[in-house]
């Protein structure tokens, strides 16, 4: 999921379940430090 800002998106979320009217999703900062990954540019 990303931020809605025109000027600089940014991720915050990793999407995992969702229909027409709901979405659920995993904090960013907890599924890259599982991971132990980090975002391009940061």
């Amino acid at each position: 999921m990303v931020e809605d800002v025109a000027t600089s998106p940014r991720a915050v979320g990793l999407l995992y379940a969702g229909s027409s009217t709901s979405a659920i999703a995993n904090p960013i900062n907890q599924v890259l430090s599982f991971l132990g990954a980090t975002m391009v540019g940061n």
